[in-house]
């Protein structure tokens, strides 16, 4: 009993969420799989291991920006074998290889969404309901989402485009121009088609699922330049 008592208080904390200020845009990006408009947009590394606790030699860059009408993410993962066979929508990426958004406009930890894109360009998109019952939306969708995938040597890169009315349910002034959302970016990586690396941009463990542990995102006036 004095081990676990010893090992509970000594436990080092968790980490701290990360922190992202995402730029406004005057000309949208073209969602197309091609990044040169990403260029010179701060990138945050998606390369902790939420399984060892660390990160790790995996390289993802995710970018976000946004403007009046949607909330723009892109991927850059470097990947020798980018792997995907599931082609119908809100089919179960993640047994496979894709990239994850999970989006917390309130920050409360009791309504999110989860959008998944795999190398197919295939999409899963979830609302995820934990208070007062759990329920997990899979039939939900995102209306008038855009995304494309382009494979590369050596990788495959993403974009994503959100129209920012799917999220007026959560009751926020949209866009959320100066708010704060909490949002989580993650990849699933598997090198030999079956073992998976859990890769995510804020610290967690074990799970995507801990909306307490989703980056916090500030959406800027600021244009980029």
């Amino acid at each position: 009993m004095l081990f676990f008592l010893v090992t509970f208080f000594t436990a080092p904390p968790p980490p701290q969420p990360e922190s992202y200020t995402a730029l406004q845009v005057e000309r949208p990006p073209i969602i197309d799989g091609y990044l040169n408009e990403w260029q010179g947009v701060t990138s945050v590394e998606v390369n902790y291991d939420i399984e060892r606790g660390k990160r790790v030699d995996i390289r993802t860059y995710a970018r976000i920006l946004w403007d009046k009408e949607n909330l723009y993410i892109s991927f850059q993962c470097e990947d020798e074998d980018p792997w995907a066979t599931i082609r119908r929508r809100d089919g179960f990426l993640w047994e496979e290889e894709a990239v994850e958004v999970f989006i917390d406009p309130k920050g409360d930890g009791t309504r999110y969404v989860e959008l998944g894109v795999n190398p197919l360009n295939t999409v899963d998109d979830i609302l995820i309901i934990r208070k007062p019952k759990f329920r997990w939306l899979l039939n939900w969708n995102l209306f008038d989402l855009k995304t494309a995938v382009r494979k590369r040597e050596g990788g495959w890169d993403v974009e994503i485009a959100i129209p920012w009315w799917n999220f007026l349910s959560f009751d926020l002034p949209m866009p959320p121009k100066g708010q704060i959302w909490r949002i989580q970016l993650c990849r699933v990586e598997r090198p030999d088609h079956k073992t998976p690396i859990w890769l995510s941009w804020s610290p967690t463990s074990q799970t995507f699922h801990k909306p307490e542990n989703f980056g916090k995102v500030l959406f800027s006036s600021q244009f980029i330049k």
